[in-house]
């Protein structure tokens, strides 16, 4: 097993891009969790690490489990995102730079700066469902869209496409 999302696994072809609205997006990768000598999924609670737990201090998608995973490239990308399983779209996101929001946002979540009230809230939603779809069998796909033009232009076509397809992880 891989640690890292991969544009293929082995002999899997890289799957064609989707259209969403007006935007073609490409494949990027498969968000592969880590794995454990014996091909477990590696998971783990932030409860679990934190010295004096208190319910109060979580927000409400802070109970995991959750799980590791990372992209390798994609630097510097700027634009939206599309979450796939399955051919359904379950996510539809926006970012300054795709690799610095997987590897540092959901697919390595912080206890200490995700978990808590007023922590990304979205990052752990997300990790759990990548680890639930995976745990499962499944594979979740990124896709993205180049799409630089100023951050209130993104975040209204992500709106327009979020009620456009209305994607379960969203909301």
């Amino acid at each position: 097993w891989r640690s890292v999302a991969t544009r293929t696994e082995d002999a899997t072809p890289t799957p064609a891009p989707i259209r969403l609205g007006d935007c073609s997006f490409k494949f990027v990768a498969s968000l592969c969790p880590e794995r454990d000598e014996s091909g477990d999924i590696k998971q783990w609670s932030p409860h679990e690490l934190d010295e004096k737990p208190s319910c109060d201090e979580w927000h409400k998608h802070a109970d995991g489990p959750f799980c590791t995973f990372h992209i390798c490239d994609s630097k510097g990308m700027t634009g939206l995102y599309a979450l796939v399983v399955d051919g359904s779209v379950r996510y539809i996101g926006q970012c300054e730079d795709l690799r610095r929001l997987v590897n540092t946002g959901y697919g390595t979540i912080s206890p200490a700066k995700l978990c808590k009230k007023g922590g990304q809230s979205t990052n752990c939603k997300l990790n759990h469902g990548v680890l639930e779809v995976s745990t499962a069998g499944g594979r979740v796909e990124q896709y993205f869209c180049q799409y630089e033009q100023p951050k209130s232009d993104r975040q209204k076509r992500k709106m327009h496409l979020i009620r456009s397809h209305t994607p379960s992880w969203n909301g």
